[in-house]
């Protein structure tokens, strides 16, 4: 199904030419947000997500179900708070801080828990929060949202020690996986897992409690087109690209439209993480929405958390013994800027970015404005900043440009408005998922050692 595309809106109001200095910036707080990385390392942050959810199928939805599988996703829920309405429930598998944790493995039974079955010979089985609340839809079709999300938190192998989250409204909480009295759609949208246990799984119940291949819009990392899994295969139909989730959007919207009183839901799941984001506003002009401007050797300070920082050096060995050995990250840390207007003074254009006066990289002004900018940081200038960030957990980001030069940042109020994707300067840490304790991996992996000797 062919479907419409975002268009970009570059409309600059006459009030932003006005120029106001950094230094005169009010007492913005720095923020924190849930996203998932993209395929194509586009970030998926929850404030866009859920407007993006609200401006096009608001108003279309017999009811929404909306899951998010991911590590410390519970900014997916806030958002939904502020901006969902009518009849709907989100389920997050984790809070802001914690980490989700996922096992495809040999084994039937892990810490006392079943697991999803995705594979019978040789016996395949998936653990924890995602496959746990795919497990209840594939014995109870009936299940409500707040039923599957219980029997997820219930069996999650690490329960003990984690937070998820659900928030509903108007019943939303009572809605069954396809209760649309017109029809039911669904979207999946899945950035992680080589071996394709999670999403097949979640595939696989959905089409048992029901749904056909035509009412599963089904986004799988680069894998459109191929057959995931085993016994059964499923085919994806798109690559779980930023574009694609969009188009996905689109795509339910026209359904929605057409289709009469419909159920929708969703799912995400990735590589989950959190960003510190700031965008502060020209103070004596807060009530228009002016974004602060930045001209040479400005800087703004992001104030951070340890576990944030901690996050941002997984897997690094600077950490030591602090590196948490049952988690894994992908991707990098990430400073993201973004602008709502440019002028380059007819230099160069090339901003250069410092963290803690720690040259980060440079990108170059477009000139045009309601630009993102992203600049990875890699492993090597992120170990020399680990002193620096973990004394006084603040990061005090600096532009270096030519004389004259000077950009805007995009303001929340631009981001409502639709004039921008996103808003403010942010760091984001790098993707995360848990994985089980290397110690419980060396006792499945004998068993499975064991299992493989008595086959032959």
């Amino acid at each position: 199904m062919r479907c419409q595309r975002f268009t970009r809106l570059c409309i600059l109001s006459a009030f932003l030419c006005t120029s106001w200095s950094a230094h005169y910036v009010s007492a913005a707080v720095t923020t924190t947000h849930s996203y998932i990385p993209s395929f194509d390392k586009k970030p998926v942050f929850d404030f866009a997500f859920m407007k993006s959810v609200k401006d096009k199928l608001g108003g279309l939805y017999h009811n929404l179900q909306i899951v998010v599988a991911a590590c410390k996703s519970g900014g997916f829920a806030d958002e939904a708070t502020k901006r969902l309405g009518g009849k709907y429930s989100v389920a997050t598998s984790r809070n802001k801080v914690e980490i989700e944790k996922f096992l495809p493995y040999y084994s039937k039974m892990y810490k006392g828990k079943e697991g999803y079955r995705h594979r019978i010979d040789p016996p395949g089985y998936a653990h924890g929060w995602e496959p746990q609340w795919a497990k209840k839809l594939l014995d109870d079709k009936n299940a409500t949202a707040k039923q599957l999300f219980d029997a997820a938190v219930a069996n999650d192998y690490d329960s003990e020690r984690a937070t998820a989250r659900f928030v509903s409204k108007n019943d939303g909480k009572l809605a069954k996986i396809k209760d649309g009295p017109d029809g039911s759609r669904a979207l999946v949208w899945y950035n992680w897992g080589d071996l394709g246990a999670g999403s097949w799984a979640v595939v696989d119940s959905l089409t048992k409690a029901g749904y056909s291949d035509t009412e599963i819009d089904w986004a799988y990392r680069n894998a459109k087109g191929a057959e995931i899994g085993h016994e059964t295969k499923y085919i994806p139909d798109r690559n779980a690209t930023k574009q694609d989730l969009t188009n996905q959007l689109w795509t339910m919207k026209t359904f929605l439209q057409t289709a009469g009183d419909q159920k929708a839901f969703i799912l995400l799941s990735g590589h989950g993480s959190v960003a510190k984001l700031k965008a502060e506003e020209v103070p004596e002009r807060a009530d228009s929405g002016i974004g602060v401007q930045y001209f040479h050797d400005n800087s703004l300070t992001l104030e951070l958390d340890t576990e944030f920082v901690t996050d941002l050096f997984e897997d690094l060995a600077v950490l030591g013994d602090l590196d948490d050995p049952d988690v894994v990250r992908e991707g990098e840390p990430t400073i993201i800027v973004n602008t709502a207007e440019e002028y380059d003074a007819g230099g160069s254009g090339i901003v250069q970015v410092l963290i803690d006066d720690l040259f980060i990289g440079a990108f170059e002004l477009e000139g045009t404005g309601f630009n993102s900018y992203s600049l990875d940081i890699d492993d090597a200038t992120l170990t020399s900043l680990y002193d620096s960030l973990n004394g006084d957990l603040v990061a005090e980001v600096k532009f270096l440009m030519d004389d004259g030069a000077w950009f805007r940042v995009a303001s929340d109020d631009n981001f409502e408005a639709g004039l921008t994707e996103s808003f403010g300067i942010m760091l984001a840490g790098p993707g995360l998922r848990g994985i089980p304790e290397p110690s419980s991996l060396t006792i499945l992996g004998l068993g499975v050692a064991a299992f493989l000797k008595r086959s032959r």
